[in-house]
């Protein structure tokens, strides 16, 4: 059988097909490995009815490798020749369940499984480990507590059980004294500004659709996504599991570029290390139309946009 944290390593020759059969008790995150190889071979991980879960077929003697999250049950690696006629073609074959578990850590936040952009399990029919990379860098570092991020949105739900322990507080404001006492001109700021309705609560409406979901939860959503306190057993995880999100309203009904550039300044003012800001704009989009209907010079007109844009790009 196979166990979690475990190197199994085999080297072998073929002709035509190898197989390997194993059994899981106790569920892995294991990379499997074909390499050495002197013609061109490919490797699949079926089930125990044959079905195909995973496989690599890189061209030529390229090594072949993927990552896989399996749960207990009876499991066949077959390695296949590409070429005809091979005789005794050497390989060696490794499955590792030992280096994840050494250099990654995941949180117990019950929700966590469903994010693939931080932890890709082939989910939702994803690609394993075709992700962010996040639980490798939570290995190395999953807090980061020092660190101010300024989320210029819509509003921030700061009472949500999964943020509330992650929001900035103002420490140099004495809540509810109707005085600025830190003097950045903004009276009683504990947790930041609304700067539509100019006062000192950032909480978005808790107006809801017909669905049950919020109509204002942009802020929120973004706010959960940078920094929902992690392994605390509630909810989903952020990218930092302890970092401190300053809620800044300015957009939604009635706001203005000018409300959006006073959050800008408060937020640069007020020790934020990052702003997050999402506008729904593409830069340079408009433009590079524009030049590209003008001349019909496509190259040109690329040129206008900037980095991240090309996708939305017609």
């Amino acid at each position: 059988g196979i166990n979690p944290g475990g190197l199994y390593n085999y080297d072998s020759n073929i002709s035509e097909t190898d197989s390997y059969y194993f059994d899981i008790n106790e569920k892995v995150y294991a990379w499997f490995s074909l390499f050495d190889l002197k013609n061109d071979l490919d490797i699949e991980l079926l089930d125990a009815s044959g079905q195909l879960i995973e496989g690599s077929s890189f061209n030529g003697t390229a090594d072949e490798e993927f990552f896989k999250v399996l749960d207990n049950g009876s499991y066949q690696i077959k390695i296949t020749a590409q070429e005809n006629n091979i005789s005794n073609s050497n390989y060696s074959f490794e499955i590792d369940t030992k280096s994840f578990n050494d250099y990654a850590l995941l949180p117990n936040d019950p929700e966590f499984h469903k994010q693939w952009h931080l932890f890709n399990t082939g989910q939702a029919g994803g690609v394993g480990n075709m992700d962010i990379l996040m639980p490798e860098a939570w290995g190395i570092v999953n807090s980061s507590p020092e660190v101010v991020v300024a989320v210029i949105d819509d509003g921030l739900d700061y009472e949500h059980e999964d943020l509330k322990n992650n929001i900035w507080i103002n420490s140099g404001e004495i809540p509810g004294n109707d005085n600025d006492d830190d003097n950045n001109g903004y009276k009683d700021d504990v947790r930041g500004w609304d700067f539509i309705n100019n006062h000192n609560d950032p909480m978005p409406s808790k107006v809801k659709r017909e669905n049950g979901t919020y109509i204002n939860d942009h802020g929120t959503h973004v706010a959960g996504i940078i920094g929902a306190e992690g392994n605390n057993n509630i909810g989903i995880t952020g990218m930092s599991w302890n970092v401190k999100l300053m809620p800044l309203r300015a957009l939604g009904k009635g706001n203005s570029n000018e409300h959006v550039h006073k959050a800008i300044r408060y937020a640069a003012d007020n020790g934020a290390h990052i702003i997050n800001l999402s506008l729904g704009m593409t830069p340079g989009l408009e433009e590079a139309n524009n030049h590209f209907e003008a001349t019909g010079n496509l190259e040109e007109a690329l040129q206008k946009l900037t980095p991240g844009s090309f996708a939305e790009w017609k």
